[in-house]
């Protein structure tokens, strides 16, 4: 499903936030995001920064960059639900995020929702979860009956 326009027109329609990029030797990069990113990182010179994935993530998470670097390396797909903190807030989102894989570069496609600094709580985070269950289903579905093959 990467890089199909119907995923991201249905995900972003249903409020997930874009980001897209590629992984290379060892580095996550963007080359492009929603409008909405902004409410979370300063400037675009930061944004599109080799380093910003790695300060975000090694100021929240040990080794979870190697981690999601690995992860991108053996999947098409996966999920991720955490808490980080940017800009002195802390936040949650879930990513459904997308992979190509390329000879030297892998590509990826990441949507996130809900970041807010509101879900505190076990039932919320859980809500979250089946929410964004049910849209990947109803994407799988769509794809099934090849309505974007």
């Amino acid at each position: 499903m990467y890089g199909d326009s119907k995923v991201k027109e249905v995900l972003t329609s249903l409020g997930f936030i874009y980001v897209k990029g590629f992984i290379k030797e060892g580095k996550i990069l963007l080359s492009d995001v929603s409008d909405e990113v902004f409410k979370y990182i300063d400037s675009k010179e930061k944004l599109f920064s080799e380093n910003l994935f790695k300060e975000i993530l090694a100021n929240n998470f040990e080794d979870i960059y190697e981690q999601m670097i690995d992860i991108a390396k053996k999947n098409d797909k996966s999920e991720v639900f955490y808490k980080f903190k940017i800009k002195n807030r802390t936040v949650w989102a879930y990513a459904i995020n997308f992979y190509k894989h390329d000879k030297d570069k892998i590509y990826f496609e990441t949507y996130l929702k809900d970041i807010t600094e509101n879900i505190g709580f076990f039932v919320e985070k859980k809500e979250i979860t089946y929410y964004v269950e049910r849209v990947l289903e109803l994407l799988d579905e769509l794809n099934g009956m090849g309505v974007y093959k």
